[in-house]
């Protein structure tokens, strides 16, 4: 909600999506925005999901973004989201 539906923010909710989501967030892991949304969210009572909802969260943002993740679903296994990098999509070269 304090996103917006089509992810562009609104104040003081940064967009999640487009050209300045990804001038901040390209090159780090997915692991480091996992970990800054669960320290963040929601505003009024940070770190209050579950597990399970963050990383709803990043694999939905991550899907949204068309972030080249894999095929294989999300776990929330911090070794894993420190070896994925935020990226977009490369048609070229198909995940595994």
């Amino acid at each position: 909600m304090c996103h917006k539906e089509d992810l562009s923010g609104q104040d003081p909710a940064p967009p999640l999506t487009g050209n300045p989501f990804m001038r901040k967030w390209q090159g780090n892991t997915l692991w480091d925005f996992y970990d800054k949304i669960r320290k963040t969210m929601p505003q009024d009572n940070r770190g209050s999901l579950s597990p399970r909802i963050y990383l709803d969260i990043v694999a939905y943002v991550a899907k949204f973004n068309d972030f080249d993740v894999g095929k294989r679903e999300l776990r929330n296994d911090p070794k894993t989201l420190k070896n994925l990098i935020i990226r977009k999509s490369d048609p070229s070269h198909p995940s595994s």
